[in-house]
């Protein structure tokens, strides 16, 4: 099966400001039920971190030592439809009250797997598209796959899936145990296209030492040149994507190339500029919490530490024509909406979250990062020891 191609996220001036780390904040709220009364063992997490509680006797729950930023409050309780709240925090908010309500078909009764034939031949296509084609995505293993409701619809060659409960997936090469609550997932066979949003936490596996070590040093390698990664640099000022490494470049002419297999062109390869892109022309500060990175043309990032590709860029006739031959597995292409007049916009956080419903989409090798390739938000890379 060929490399998953798209996965969409649903992720001026010049700029510079100070980061307060030393400031930390929480959350602290309240789950009811549809009579108002308290809702004791609900669980409570912040999606995409390690944050993760049961509500208590009066349902009341608590997070401490956040940083300011965008977070999701989701809230699952059986036979509840699970809640989700996105909430942006500069000083600690509280007396949150979050109310659930009744959910018919979450009490429905299981659809045992082995009565639909097709179902292993769905799933597999499922772990592939939802987990992803790397080595730490093929590692993965969901530990309760009978949580999941798969449909495919022949005419339109489309594979949807949700859950109405966790997945639980295990990544034994990052040593992670995730928590799933899939909203939505569409695999696309004719565009290859694969589009899913749900809210997740994530627990740290027990191990040996070895294996922590060996954990220690797969996350360091799944950080270094990820979108988290680039995210965060954006945050950090405009001169530090550079020297992480990341260099990127406007996109000014596709030229179309048929792929006989898919029976459609594709984008392939481009013409770009010829020289890297001023990251002050496309990030404005927002505030000390938040910065906005807008750009209308397609961009093409590269991740290049040794800062080889510069000498390239300089040296080569072909480089400084822009002729660019785009490889899945080592560039990444931030596409703004189909529109002539539409920018991308998305609202980063200092942890490298987009904090709005961003307009992008996102291709390439960031785009084939599946959630096997996912590290929490609150993730903060320490050099794996030799």
């Amino acid at each position: 099966m060929s490399i998953f191609r798209t996965l969409i996220i649903a992720a001026c001036c010049f700029f510079t400001h100070s980061i307060a780390f030393s400031q930390t904040l929480s959350i602290s709220g309240k789950v009811i039920d549809e009579q108002k009364l308290p809702m004791p063992s609900a669980t409570v997490f912040l999606s995409g971190t390690k944050k993760i509680t049961a509500t208590d006797v009066d349902g009341k729950f608590s997070f401490h030592g956040l940083s300011a930023g965008a977070y999701i409050i989701s809230v699952k309780m059986i036979g509840y439809t699970p809640y989700f709240q996105s909430v942006t925090i500069k000083q600690s908010p509280s007396g949150l009250v979050i109310q659930m309500n009744p959910n018919p078909t979450a009490l429905r009764e299981v659809n045992i797997s082995g009565r639909d034939e097709e179902w292993p031949e769905k799933f597999a296509l499922f772990k592939r598209s939802f987990l992803g084609i790397t080595r730490n995505g093929l590692r993965c293993k969901i530990l309760n796959p009978t949580v999941l409701q798969l449909r495919y619809l022949n005419n339109k060659n489309l594979l949807k899936a949700s859950s109405d409960d966790f997945l639980i997936i295990e990544n034994p090469e990052l040593g992670y145990r995730i928590k799933f609550l899939l909203n939505s997932f569409e695999y696309d066979l004719n565009s290859q296209g694969t589009k899913f949003n749900g809210e997740k936490s994530f627990e740290e596996m027990t191990g040996s030492p070895q294996q922590q070590a060996k954990w220690q040093q797969n996350r360091f390698k799944a950080y270094y040149g990820s979108a988290m990664h680039f995210f965060r640099a954006l945050y950090n000022g405009p001169q530090a994507p550079i020297k992480e490494g990341f260099l990127a470049r406007g996109i000014m002419k596709w030229w179309e190339v048929r792929n006989e297999q898919l029976g459609q062109r594709l984008r392939l390869p481009a013409k770009a500029d010829s020289l890297p892109i001023k990251f002050d022309t496309i990030v404005t500060v927002i505030d000390t919490s938040f910065i906005e990175l807008r750009f209308k043309r397609d961009l093409i990032v590269h991740y290049d530490p040794q800062k080889s590709l510069l000498k390239k860029l300089s040296n080569s006739e072909n480089a400084r024509k822009g002729e660019v031959t785009f490889d899945h597995d080592e560039q990444s292409i931030l596409t703004p909406p189909d529109s002539e007049d539409a920018f991308a916009e998305a609202l980063i956080d200092r942890s490298g979250r987009i904090a709005n419903n961003a307009k992008m989409v996102i291709t390439g090798r960031w785009g084939s990062m599946r959630v096997g390739d996912q590290l929490p938000f609150d993730y903060q890379p320490d050099p794996p020891k030799k």
